[in-house]
Order: C-alpha cells, then structure tokens, then sequence
C-alpha cells in the first residue's frame, strides 16, 4: 500500500472497515484454496471485492492468512437476508446483525442506483449529509473511472437496516416475497465508498477482431458496462475511433 493510502486508513479506520465488510460481507463469490492454487467460486468481480478486502484490511501474505479478514468477518457477522441482483435492479444488499449495530443492511452496485439511495456519505473526517454539489462530484469521480475502462461499483450501508429493521430469519420470506418493493427498503443510505475494477481484455481479442474487418464483418460491441466503461474498452480494441460521433455509434437500452 502506498503512503497517501496508510496516512488515510489511519485517519479514518472505520471508513475503510465498512468498505471492506461491504466488499466480502455482501457477496455471493467464494475463492478457495485447493492444491496449491486459489480457484474463484461465483463471478470474477464478486472474487475481486474480497481481494479488496483483504488488501484493505487483511494481511494477506501466505495461502494460510490469504482471507483472514473475511474469516473474522464472518465470525462476529451473521447474514439474515439478502435481497438478491437483478439485472434490473443493478443492485444487491444483505442484512447483518453484529457489525455496527442490532441490524444493518449493506449495499453494492451501479453507481447511478446506489447513488440514488444515498442521503450522506462517509468521508475521511466524518459522515456528512449527501449535498447536491457532492453528488456532482461522486458522479464526475465516477464517470472519470468509467472512462479509463473500469467496471465502477459503489458501496453502502443503512445503519439499523432502515425500513427492514424489524426483519428476522423468521418472518424475512413474508418480507421479501415481492422483489419490486426492494427498492424501497434500500433507503436513506450512507455511501462508503467508489471501486473501480479493471477486466483485461484477453490477448488474443483484439486480433480477433481485425481478422474481421479484414473479412469486411462488422463487429458490435454488447455489454451491461456503462457508456464510459463500453467506449473506453471499445476505442481500445479499435471498434470506435476518436473521431467517431458518440451519439451515432453508443447507445444504451434497458
């Protein structure tokens, strides 16, 4: 870890504690270790969020202490419910009780939807109320890691749980049965922090792609990534060009 890095944790463990709980907490990967080498269990970018959090507040330096974060996580943590991703709803969340408080519920996903939920932050010197002149800045802060071809996900919490802080291992199915109101229990967040990932693309695309325009295909670039994540990686395989006109050749869609 860098100096700038370690003079921040210093100043505010207990934000980079809740990002890295919020990374391996609410998670449904698992990474294990067999014959000698880790293998991922789930999707690659859920791996990747406990990596983080090992990085972040592990000391991961042997296979033996790789995940002892997570262990020690799990072992005070006990997970009541999860409100599961869609691809609609961009986001997933997982109540907690002993972490911060009776309950909590912790959250990650599209920045756009996470930000919506969020009504402070934390930051180095404190939580603080989520100002539109600070949403402006998170949403630059993240279209600008968007557009260097990171996959942005944003990280959050609701101290007691907000509007599921009644919920229990008992009655959660009643609760959760109806995936259109989960929206609304994840509410009045507080945003702990911005991820960005890098997916590199394997060698052998990028030539891949050229064999087709040499054979006059044209190639169409698909991906649930956002606008600036997809332009970036697209100009870096030569599917667009610089001087291409966005609005002609990037389209979103739901």
């Amino acid at each position: 870890m860098d100096s700038e890095f370690t003079k921040d944790k210093q100043s505010n463990s207990d934000l980079f504690r809740s990002l890295a709980v919020g990374c391996t907490i609410n998670n449904t990967s698992r990474i294990d270790f067999e014959k000698g080498v880790f293998r991922r269990v789930g999707e690659p970018t859920e791996a990747a969020l406990k990596v983080l959090a090992e990085k972040i507040c592990g000391n991961p330096s042997t296979s033996a202490n790789a995940f002892d974060f997570e262990k020690e996580m799990k072992s005070k943590i006990e997970i009541i419910a999860k409100l599961d991703f869609t691809s609609e709803r961009k986001a997933m969340s997982t109540v907690v009780t002993g972490y911060n408080n009776g309950k909590d519920m912790l959250l990650k996903g599209a920045p756009d939807r996470i930000m919506g939920k969020c009504t402070s932050y934390m930051s180095l010197s404190g939580k603080k109320q989520m100002t539109e002149s600070e949403r402006q800045n998170f949403t630059t802060s993240i279209n600008n890691l968007a557009a260097q071809g990171l996959r942005v996900l944003a990280i959050a919490e609701i101290p007691n749980a907000g509007a599921l802080s009644s919920i229990t291992l008992g009655n959660k199915q009643s609760l959760l049965g109806d995936i259109k109101k989960y929206s609304q229990y994840e509410q009045e967040a507080t945003l702990v922090g911005i991820v960005g990932i890098k997916d590199p693309i394997r060698e052998e695309i990028k030539p891949a792609i050229q064999d087709c325009y040499t054979a006059g295909i044209r190639v169409i670039m698909i991906t649930g990534d956002s606008k600036e994540t997809a332009m970036s990686i697209a100009k870096e395989l030569d599917i667009i060009n610089d001087s291409d006109d966005v609005n002609s050749c990037v389209f979103t869609g739901s």
